[in-house]
C-alpha cells in the first residue's frame, strides 16, 4: 500500500486540507496531520508542523533544515530541532528493518 509513496512527503494546507507529494502525482487529502501520522508506517516522520517526509526520500539533514532527494528543503523549527533529529533517526532505523 505505501509503496507508492516511497519518495513523498505531505504538506499541510488550510484546515483539514493536505496534500501528498509522491514521485509521479499529488493528492489532496481531508485529514489533519496528526490523522495522517497514525495511519503511516514508523519510517515517516513529521518534521515540521506543515511537514511529513518519508525517510527514504531523505538527501540529507543539518542544523534546522531537511533536504529531500527532490530537492526540497523543509525548515525544522529552532525548538524542536533536537526532537526531530531523534525521530528521523528512529524512523530510519524503522527503515532498516524493513529492508
Amino acid at each position: 500500500m505505501y509503496t507508492s509513496l516511497t519518495k513523498s512527503y505531505i504538506k499541510s494546507g488550510k484546515g483539514k486540507l493536505s496534500t501528498i507529494h509522491t514521485a509521479h502525482d499529488e493528492l489532496t487529502v481531508r485529514l489533519l496531520m496528526r490523522e495522517i501520522m497514525a495511519l503511516l508506517p514508523e519510517k515517516f516522520c513529521r518534521v515540521h508542523a506543515g511537514y511529513i517526509i518519508n525517510t527514504d526520500a531523505l538527501e540529507s539533514i543539518r542544523r534546522y533544515t531537511v533536504r529531500l532527494k527532490n530537492g526540497l528543503s523543509i525548515p525544522i523549527p529552532v525548538k524542536r530541532y533536537n526532537a526531530v533529529f531523534e525521530d528521523v533517526k528512529v524512523s530510519m532505523g524503522a527503515r532498516k528493518q524493513e529492508g
